[in-house]
């Protein structure tokens, strides 16, 4: 240790404080296999990685994330990152955490031929995990952003690899990644004369003239598709927006997102690593959604252990704890909807039809929760909790294009956050359905809710309706029905 400078074994212990009093009482989920310490590499405890993934109830290949942790080139490892890979897996990935070579102890660029490592290993060892090589991402916060960042550079033009000599394996398909809390102007950071961390990793202000500092400048068509976000009180949140015009300009797709208000303490940086904050969770999804839209991954897979068996009934009237757990549920999605369910005056109205001159309440939809509880429910039921819910109206009188259809209407369907990745999605379509048998089910969601949708395929519903723009611009209500 005496070669690395006090300041960072002082920065170490206190950003491990702090972390380890985030995550304090933290457990690992239950539902997710671990497969830990796997070498990937020749530098002992440096190349080291994790696997994570969902218990199913038969083998099946699934996506892969490979996370690359932050701090600052110097910090960090993949233990510090276990409990939120395992919250990634348990939407229906298998999740690759590694340690990597940190500065100062090692230089530029060290962590770049252990992320090369890892895909290497991706490739060699694949099948046995049950990884879908076809279908990778990758996320990163802070310098695992910028890490990233590059590396999705490096991994999609082949001259700027070049460049380090890499050869990236052509088996592993990069389909997008998840840039977090980043910087990438790295030459920009020399100039700024924000260099000690920079120097550690670095080693020298040379590089700013080295062909392998141009990160940016070597972006081409074929880099991946991108999701950008920070937070508002974050220091690189600057960073964002022009990370993704600059992608978008170079005809990438590209998304970004600030989370969170300049008055929310916690709006701060890696503030989605923090698992009891609603915000970062929020970015979590969305993260996920990201990548779920790229690869049209069924967002209800299974993602279960093999003793878990949810009680779904039937209900017709509802018993005041059941109201509760179905009040809190519709309260803890609201804004998942598109328009948000606080914003509507009901269960079936089109988005058109809003009347935003009504006040709406910020946190409770009332007017949606007071029709909605007058309906009928298929329910989930777990320790005499509901953790999910089917609402349908029977025989409901759909208005098609002047035409009228006698259907049961499905108004909402939605699953408590914290039991998803269950497969209750399904268990609560095939209830209804052998219920109501014979019947024609209609429903409506909007056009860029791609899980939804790829459900309602699945069980053959058909699109019978398009508003364009309805639920805002550039996002269509659709109507979808089954039987007609």
């Amino acid at each position: 240790m005496e070669n690395i400078p006090e300041r960072v074994i002082e920065m170490r212990k206190a950003w491990a404080a702090s972390d380890a009093k985030r995550d304090a009482g933290l457990k690992e989920p239950e539902s997710i296999v671990k497969f830990r310490n796997i070498s990937y590499g020749p530098y002992d405890q440096w190349n080291l990685l994790d696997v994570y993934r969902p218990v199913f109830r038969d083998e099946k290949k699934l996506p892969v994330i490979v996370n690359i942790h932050g701090g600052g080139y110097f910090y960090g490892d993949k233990e510090l990152y276990r409990f939120y890979c395992m919250h990634l897996a348990e939407f229906g990935f298998n999740v690759v955490n590694l340690n990597y070579r940190l500065a100062p102890e090692n230089k530029f660029p060290a962590p770049l031929e252990d992320i090369l490592a890892v895909f290497k290993w991706i490739s060699q060892n694949a099948v046995e995990y049950g990884m879908d090589k076809s279908r990778v991402f990758m996320v990163g916060d802070s310098a695992g952003a910028q890490l990233v960042s590059q590396f999705a550079c490096i991994y999609s033009n082949k001259e700027y690899a070049k460049c380090f000599g890499f050869e990236v394996p052509e088996d592993v398909i990069l389909k997008g990644v998840s840039l977090a809390c980043g910087m990438y102007k790295i030459r920009t950071r020399f100039e700024d004369g924000n260099n000690e961390m920079m120097m550690d990793y670095f080693g020298s202000a040379d590089l700013v003239d080295d062909p392998r500092t141009e990160i940016l400048e070597n972006i081409t068509a074929d880099y991946p598709p991108t999701f950008v976000f920070s937070a508002a009180n974050d220091f690189l949140v600057t960073e964002c927006e022009p990370m993704a015009a600059y992608l978008r300009g170079k005809g990438i797709k590209a998304e970004y997102k600030i989370y969170g208000t300049k008055e929310d303490a916690e709006a701060g940086h890696v503030f989605h690593c923090n698992l009891r904050y609603p915000v970062g969770e929020e970015a979590n999804r969305d993260q996920i959604g990201f990548f779920k839209s790229l690869c049209r991954l069924d967002s209800d897979q299974a993602v279960v252990d093999s003793g878990y068996i949810p009680e779904i009934i039937v209900a017709d009237e509802l018993s005041p704890s059941q109201k509760r757990d179905i009040r809190d549920i519709v309260i803890e999605v609201d804004k998942e909807f598109v328009p948000p369910l606080t914003e509507r005056q009901g269960t079936t109205e089109k988005s058109s039809d809003v009347d935003n001159s009504k006040a709406v309440s910020d946190c409770i939809p009332y007017a949606y929760l007071d029709e909605l509880l007058k309906q009928s429910f298929i329910l989930v039921v777990d320790n005499n909790e509901v953790v999910g819910f089917l609402s349908y109206i029977k025989d409901y009188v759909l208005s098609i294009k002047d035409k009228q259809f006698l259907t049961d209407y499905i108004s909402t369907i939605v699953v408590a956050r914290k039991s998803r990745n269950k497969g209750l999605t399904q268990k609560m379509y095939n209830k209804l359905f052998t219920t109501r048998w014979g019947k024609i089910y209609s429903t409506r969601t909007w056009s860029t809710n791609d899980s939804n949708i790829h459900i309602l395929k699945k069980f053959e519903f058909n699109l019978i309706e398009s508003i364009k723009d309805d639920s805002g611009q550039g996002v269509d209500t659709v109507y979808y029905a089954k039987g007609l």
